[in-house]
């Protein structure tokens, strides 16, 4: 009796299918894959940037050619197999770049092992379909010759992959594997290798906090230090690693350089580390200028308050850190240089910590010249009055280039008055996020002022398309708006919304040219559009 399920005996049994392996640029793999659609629930609208200068030459050819790769392989692929060929190394990565933004999903396994997989430079990503661990196996025949290496959010591919890739690689610069998850115990291994290595970046990978002592031991030139979510980097692992170190240092007497002595950009976030084990480790990081410890545990009395102690410092970031302490920011000699501060989400045990009061306390003192890029999202208590984050914004928000004020509730347009001065100067802002604030149609005229603006995140407030109009007519500079559920927006138009503002401006433009054609008005508010 045939077992339910089962399939008639008839004939033959069917052969097992066997994964064929490809061959390195075989012509069978060599076609380009089908697009992939990659939906978003976001709803961004960007338009080209204002040349203002005339592209090069090679500049406007790259990009035609990225463009247009699919009809040019399709009209004649051996000429296009031919003319890559010919690309020198000097151009490759451009070329490469801009095929990894038009282009990412027809990418195949077979054209980019044939054409680049070449040179001391190399950049794979998880957005590539057509990268896979037969394409690092061709990255690892480079060996000695690679000098620049990102095997970025391939999160499918094994430890073991990553080490091979890596083992022979020794007079790597640069190792980046961010978002590789699987990348562990033998890729630290065999980085530990890398003698030369200045950068490295291990963010959201696997490697175990035991698997650094290595890597600080040998890679003694190491100046870009990342380990955001590291496993089990805690303050007892960081004593653990630290006197590892520092006793594997002692028998080399002769070294002329000490481990971590060259680091200068150390991100420590989503990590266990607090305030002593942060002591800890950059007490022997003398050059810092960038360190990252957002959402850890540092409370900063201890560990932010020294600070002063590194007078070369250009970013600090604490977001969602559970800071008690905000007496660093009142120290000149940490502030003076500060190019970067996010202070995003500061709270401890679910309650805000940076409030109003202290806000007014920071924008009384000396504004940092140099600041460029400032966060205060998510803080949700500031703005319950008015004049502490108005005076913060005309003070110190104006004169950044990169103000994020979202997640900010009680901000509304009395707030950004701010951004407007008495003598008429323009603010520094270029890029600029409310999204999820209680702004409305009335911010219009004070966003209009940033007349540098190019990137504008306006999602989920209360403006409108009139609001929005308007800041297009004032900000002739903006290529990115961001309005995903803007309610007084609609749905279809939000993603286009710069082509929308275009088609409204010619109507309008051409009901002034014909003012016979005009039809009586059916109430809607006339806009005039200025370029």
């Amino acid at each position: 009796m045939k077992r339910a399920g089962t399939s008639s005996s008839r004939g033959p049994p069917a052969r097992k299918r066997q994964r064929q392996i490809p061959e390195i640029g075989a012509p069978s793999e060599y076609d380009l894959l089908t697009p992939q659609s990659n939906p978003s629930s976001s709803a961004w609208s960007s338009r080209p940037a204002t040349l203002r200068a005339v592209p090069s030459l090679v500049t406007l050819s790259i990009n035609a050619f990225a463009a247009n790769l699919v009809t040019l392989h399709q009209k004649d692929p051996e000429s296009i197999r031919y003319l890559l060929k010919l690309v020198p190394e000097t151009l490759l990565m451009r070329l490469w770049s801009a095929l990894r933004r038009e282009q990412p999903t027809v990418l195949s396994h077979g054209f980019i092992v044939a054409n680049f997989i070449r040179g001391g430079e190399i950049v794979l990503t998880g957005e590539l379909p057509g990268v896979d661990t037969h394409t690092l196996r061709a990255v690892s025949e480079l060996g000695q010759g690679l000098l620049k290496l990102e095997l970025s959010g391939l999160a499918k591919v094994s430890d073991n992959v990553f080490a091979l890739v890596i083992k022979d690689a020794v007079n790597l610069g640069s190792l980046v594997l961010r978002g590789s998850t699987k990348a562990g115990v033998k890729t630290a291994a065999a980085i530990s290798k890398c003698k030369t290595l200045k950068t490295l970046n291990l963010n959201y990978t696997s490697v175990p906090s035991t698997s650094l002592v290595p890597i600080f031991l040998e890679c003694l030139n190491l100046e870009v230090v990342k380990l955001a979510a590291i496993p089990k980097l805690n303050p007892h692992s960081i004593a653990s690693i630290m006197q590892d170190v520092l006793e594997g240092a002692k028998r080399r007497p002769t070294a002329t350089v000490q481990p971590l002595q060259n680091v200068k950009s150390l991100k420590l976030r989503l990590t266990g580390v607090n305030d002593a084990s942060l002591l800890t480790l950059i007490s022997h990081t003398p050059n810092l200028t960038t360190l990252d410890v957002s959402f850890t545990a540092v409370h900063g009395f201890a560990s932010l308050n020294s600070l002063a102690d590194w007078p070369h410092l250009q970013k600090i970031s604490v977001t969602a850190c559970p800071l008690r302490s905000f007496m660093w920011l009142t120290e000149p000699t940490i502030i003076s240089n500060l190019r970067t501060l996010n202070l995003g989400a500061i709270a401890e045990n679910g309650s805000v910590t940076l409030t109003d009061d202290l806000l007014e306390h920071i924008s009384a003192l000396p504004s940092p010249a140099s600041l460029e890029n400032l966060s205060l999202v998510g803080n949700s208590k500031l703005g319950a009055r008015e004049a502490p984050l108005h005076d913060f914004i005309s003070k110190i928000g104006r004169t950044c280039k990169r103000l994020n004020l979202g997640g900010i509730p009680n901000l509304s347009t009395r707030h950004l008055h701010g951004l407007v001065s008495e003598d008429g100067s323009v603010p520094n802002i270029i890029a600029l996020n409310l999204s999820n604030t209680s702004i409305d149609d009335d911010a219009a005229d004070f966003i209009s002022a940033c007349r540098h603006l190019e990137t504008l995140e306006l999602a989920n407030t209360k403006i409108t398309r009139d609001g929005a109009f308007a800041i297009l007519n004032a900000c002739p500079e903006l290529v990115n708006l961001d309005l995903t559920s803007c309610r007084g927006i609609r749905v279809t138009d939000r993603r286009r919304f710069f082509e929308v503002w275009e088609e409204e401006f010619q109507r309008v433009d051409q009901q002034e040219e014909d003012p016979e054609d005009d039809k009586p008005s059916t109430g809607r508010r006339r806009m005039r559009f200025d370029r």
